[in-house]
C-alpha cells in the first residue's frame, strides 16, 4: 500500500494525518500541528514515499497513543494497560497502545533525569492534542517497518488512562532497578511507599508488573511479601518505606513522587533527585559505569534542527538569558516572547522580581494580550521567595508539576540571587542556584528565560561568568534607537551563545507607538527580500548550491556543505531547505535531494517539451513553471499563466503550509 492510499484510509476513519519525510519520525512541515487534509489533499502530501503520522488527541476525536520507550515499559504494559490496538516497528512491538479518550487527556510524559543534569530517558509518554505519532505503512530511521497488531481500539476515560500510564511508569522503574539479590527488600520497600498513598489492589498490581517486567521467577511470593506489608500497614504497624527505597534504589521515590504530584509524608527523609547519582546513574553502576552510544548512525543521516519554542529565538526545554542595561526594553522583549508562546494556547511561568502587577499588565496591553489569553495560559506570580532549600526547591517542583508550563520567565537573575542573600559575583553561588532552579525545569523538558543587568562598565552580564555555563544560549539586547509611547525605536539582539547553534546571530525589531498603535515586530533589516520567483536570497542561493551538482542531485550532508561555502549557516540551510521542498521546487528520492525545476532553454534550442503529447504527466512539476505542464498550452491551462503578482501570492500560501494546488486555485478564485 501506498503511503497516499493508506492516508486515505486514515483520513476516511477520521484520523487527521501528516507527511514525514522518508525513513523519519519529526515532521519538517512548519504548523503541522493546524494541517487538516482531506482525502484529495493526500497525493500532492505524499507523492514521494514519505512516512505517514498521526495527529494526535482533538484532530483525530479523541485518539491517544501511550508509547512505552524502554523495554521494562513494554513488559510492564502488557500487565497494567487495558486490551486495545497496539502497533509498533519490527524490532520493538507493541509499543504503542491506542485508545479513545472522552474527556481526552493532556499530554503527560514520565521521564528520569540521566544523572548528569544534560536530558532525561523517556519511559513512558501519554500522547495527545499537539503531539504525533508515525504509523504503517512508514519506515523507522532504522530501517524497520511500523506495523498494526491486532485488536480494536478501547474506549477509556482520560483521567483513568493517565493513572494507568501513571502505574506503567512506576512499575518500569522499580524493574529498572530490580536487583539479583535484595528483590525481596526492594518489594517490601516499594509496597510499604506506595501503600502509605494507593489502594492496595493497585500498590500489588503494580509491583507484581515490576517484578514481571523484571523477569523475576518468583513474582508469586513478591505478592504474597507485599499483601504481607499492606495488611501490617493498614493495622498500624511499623513496616519499611520511602527511606528504605531511597537506599535501595536512590532517586526513584522522589521521581516517582513528582509522577503522581505527592508530597513526602510526616518523618518521611531521603534525598532528593538533586543530591547524588541520578537513579539511571545508580541503576547501571552495577553493571557498566560506561555505556557506549554509537555516533556513526546520526553522523551518517544528519540531525534534524532542534524543537524550537519561538523560532530563531527560544528553543524548547532550553535554558535561555538576555542581558541589557536597564530602560533598554528587555522587559519588553521577554513579554513579547510571552504572547507568543501564549498564541500557541500554551502555558508560562512569569516570575517577577522587578516590576509588579501594574507595569507587567500595562506593557502586555500594550502588545495587546487579550485578557483571557493570560487567564488561561500566563501564571503570575510578583516577588516570589526563591531560597536555596530542600523546601523551596520541592514546592518549586510541585508549581512545575501543577503548571506544566512550556516556558519560565524570571525578572531578574540578579534579583534572585539577592532575594536569596547569595553573591552575584561566586561561581558556588550561581551554580547552586541554578541547579535548585532553572535546571529542575530543564530536565523536565521546559524552557527558561533569565533576564539579567549589565555592569556598569556594560559589554557581558553582571556578576560571575559562571552564569554562561549555566544556560544554553545568551543574547546581549541593545537599544539604538530609544522608544516609547510616542515614537518608535529599535532593539537588537546579539547572539553570545549557542549551544545548538541554529539561532541567527542579530536580530533586529521594531518598538514603540507608531501611527496603528504599539508595535514590537522584526524589522525589515532582518528579513529578506523576495526575489520575482516568491524565494528569499538565502532560499536562492540555497537553490543554487542543489543545482551545482546537476541531475545526479545531492545527498543532506553534500548540499549542506555546498550551501555553507556559499555563505549559508547551518540553519539557514535547514530552514531554506523546508521551504523549497514545501514549494515543490525539490524533491526527496531515499537519501538525495533534486532539483525539480528545469532550466529555461537558450534561444537556439528546442525544448523538448515541444514535442511531447497530451499524456498525463506523474509530477505536478515545479511552482514556478517557465512553460505549461505536458498536454496543455499557454492558452489551454486550466488557470492561465499566472502573473508575477499571483506568482508571488501562490508562493507565498505554499510558504504558508498550504498545498500547491490548494494555494493555485485560492489564488485564481476557484
Amino acid at each position: 500500500m501506498t503511503s497516499a492510499s493508506a492516508a486515505v484510509r486514515y483520513i476516511n476513519h477520521g484520523y487527521a494525518v501528516i507527511p514525514i519525510p522518508a525513513g523519519r519520525k519529526a515532521p519538517n512541515l512548519s504548523n503541522w500541528q493546524h494541517l487538516r487534509m482531506r482525502p484529495e489533499d493526500a497525493p500532492t502530501y505524499f507523492d514521494n514515499g514519505q512516512n505517514i503520522g498521526i495527529l494526535l488527541g482533538e484532530p483525530s476525536n479523541g485518539l491517544v497513543d501511550v508509547d512505552l520507550d524502554t523495554p521494562e515499559a513494554v513488559a510492564a504494559g502488557r500487565y497494567l494497560l487495558p486490551a486495545t490496538l497496539c502497533s509498533g516497528r519490527e524490532s520493538s512491538p507493541n509499543s504503542h497502545y491506542w485508545y479513545r479518550c472522552d474527556p481526552v487527556p493532556s499530554t503527560a510524559k514520565f521521564q528520569v533525569p540521566r544523572g548528569t543534569g544534560e536530558g532525561s530517558e523517556m519511559f513512558v509518554e501519554l500522547r495527545s492534542t499537539g503531539k504525533q505519532t508515525v504509523v504503517a505503512p512508514s519506515v523507522h530511521p532504522d530501517g524497520d517497518k511500523y506495523a498494526w497488531g491486532e485488536g480494536e481500539t478501547a474506549t477509556i476515560s482520560g483521567p483513568e488512562l493517565l493513572e494507568r500510564a501513571r502505574e506503567v511508569a512506576t512499575a518500569a522503574l522499580l524493574a529498572r532497578h530490580w536487583p539479583s539479590r535484595g528483590r525481596h527488600e526492594l518489594a517490601l520497600a516499594a509496597a510499604g511507599y506506595l501503600g502509605r498513598r494507593l489502594d492496595p489492589e493497585r500498590v500489588e498490581a503494580v509491583i507484581q508488573a515490576a517484578a514481571g517486567a523484571a523477569g523475576d521467577e518468583e513474582r508469586r511470593d513478591r505478592s504474597r511479601a507485599v499483601r504481607d506489608t499492606l495488611e501490617g500497614l493498614g493495622a498500624g504497624r511499623s513496616v519499611t518505606g520511602g527511606p528504605t527505597l531511597e537506599q535501595l534504589a536512590p532517586g526513584v521515590p522522589d521521581i516517582v513522587a513528582r509522577w503522581w504530584g505527592w508530597s513526602r509524608e510526616p518523618g518521611e527523609k531521603f534525598k532528593s533527585i538533586s543530591k547524588g547519582p541520578g537513579p539511571v546513574e545508580a541503576a547501571t553502576r552495577e553493571k557498566d559505569r560506561f555505556e557506549r552510544i554509537d555516533l556513526g548512525e546520526p553522523i551518517a543521516s544528519g540531525m534534524e534542527p532542534p524543537d524550537m519554542l519561538v523560532p530563531e529565538e527560544l528553543y524548547a526545554g532550553r535554558v535561555h538569558c538576555i542581558y541589557a542595561a536597564g530602560g533598554t526594553g528587555k522587559t519588553f522583549k521577554a513579554l513579547s516572547l510571552i504572547k507568543k508562546v501564549i498564541d500557541q494556547g500554551k502555558p508560562v511561568l512569569l516570575l517577577d522580581l522587578e516590576n509588579g502587577v501594574r507595569i507587567i499588565s500595562d506593557r502586555l496591553r500594550d502588545l495587546g494580550v487579550e485578557a483571557e489569553q493570560v487567564r488561561q495560559n500566563l501564571y503570575y506570580y510578583p516577588f516570589p521567595s526563591m531560597p536555596l532549600s530542600d523546601e523551596a526547591s520541592a514546592e518549586f517542583e510541585e508549581l512545575l508539576e501543577e503548571v506544566k508550563p512550556v516556558l519560565i520567565v524570571v525578572d531578574s537573575w540578579i534579583n534572585c540571587l539577592s532575594a536569596a542573600g547569595l553573591d552575584e559575583n561566586s561561581a558556588t553561588d550561581i551554580a547552586q542556584w541554578a541547579e535548585a532552579y532553572p535546571q529542575r525545569a530543564r530536565v523536565r523538558g521546559i524552557a527558561s528565560l533569565l533576564l539579567d543587568h549589565v555592569p556598569k562598565e556594560g559589554g557581558s552580564a553582571r556578576g560571575s561568568g559562571r552564569k554562561l555555563d549555566y544556560v544554553d544560549v545568551m543574547w546581549e539586547l541593545r537599544n539604538p534607537q530609544k522608544f516609547d509611547r510616542e515614537t518608535v525605536g529599535r532593539i537588537d539582539m546579539h547572539l553570545r551563545k549557542d549551544r545548538e547553534g541554529w539561532l541567527p546571530k542579530v536580530l533586529t525589531f521594531s518598538v514603540g507607538a507608531g501611527e496603528n498603535g504599539f508595535v514590537f515586530k522584526r524589522s525589515a533589516g532582518t528579513v529578506e527580500p523576495i526575489d520575482e520567483e516568491g524565494l528569499s536570497t538565502s532560499e536562492r542561493s540555497t537553490l543554487d548550491a542543489l543545482r551545482a551538482f546537476g541531475s545526479v542531485g545531492a545527498a543532506d550532508k553534500e548540499w549542506r556543505e555546498e550551501a555553507i561555502a556559499r555563505g549559508l549557516s547551518r540553519a539557514t540551510y535547514y530552514r531554506c531547505r523546508e521551504t523549497l521542498m514545501r514549494l515543490n521546487l525539490v524533491e526527496r528520492v531515499m537519501n538525495k535531494f533534486f532539483d525539480k525545476t528545469p532550466a529555461k532553454p537558450k534561444s537556439h534550442e528546442v525544448s523538448n517539451e515541444s514535442h511531447e503529447t497530451n499524456e498525463t504527466t506523474a509530477n505536478m512539476g515545479s511552482l514556478m513553471r517557465s512553460h505549461p505542464p505536458k498536454g496543455e498550452t499557454n492558452e489551454t491551462t486550466h488557470a492561465g499563466t499566472p502573473s508575477e503578482e499571483q506568482r508571488r501570492r501562490i508562493a507565498k500560501l505554499v510558504r504558508q503550509g498550504m498545498a500547491e494546488h490548494l494555494a493555485r486555485a485560492e489564488v485564481f478564485g476557484q
